[in-house]
């Protein structure tokens, strides 16, 4: 009797180990899953991150331009109009000494051409265009870019404004 009360005992050994195997293995799987979401999210995180650089890049600089058209009238109209003196400061920065400042005028049109660059590496460069009285800003905002606004380095985002009045 006493044998058969061992048999019984050692029949179930086992039972537990592969138990505990199964538990694991549906732990590892679940960590496993929320772990890629969580990168999933930190890479989403990190886009809209640099989207808003852009974005306050590519608004800055149009706030520029429109202080400089609106409130100080420099930007020409036509080939008759002045050339804009220097210093035009945006950001502490003159944007006449820009490396993307550009200056094209017809007898009916100007369109004058800017970069700003910014302490975090993000740029602006913008288009003032002038013609029969109507201006047009077209502005592209760069979460990174040199001097010139090129975008410089993987993952460039960019945002774009573009104003008529």
């Amino acid at each position: 009797m006493l044998n058969s009360k061992l048999q019984f005992g050692t029949k179930q050994n086992g039972f537990t180990l592969v138990l505990a195997l199964f538990i694991m293995i549906i732990i590892l799987t679940a960590s496993f899953f929320v772990s890629e979401l969580m990168l999933g999210e930190l890479i989403i995180f990190n886009i809209l991150q640099e989207s808003q650089r852009a974005f306050y890049a590519v608004d800055t600089g149009v706030e520029c331009a429109l202080y400089w058209d609106i409130q100080q009238e420099v930007f020409p109209a036509s080939d008759i109009d002045p050339d804009p003196a220097s210093p035009l400061n945006c950001n502490s920065v003159d944007i006449t000494a820009s490396s993307a400042w550009g200056l094209q005028k017809t007898p009916t049109a100007a369109t004058t051409s800017f970069s700003l660059l910014f302490s975090d590496n993000s740029c602006a460069f913008l288009n003032v265009g002038r013609h029969d009285g109507e201006t047009l800003i077209t502005a592209v905002g760069r979460n990174r870019g040199d001097a010139s606004c090129n975008p410089t380095g993987p993952r460039v985002v960019e945002r774009g404004i573009r104003i008529e009045y």
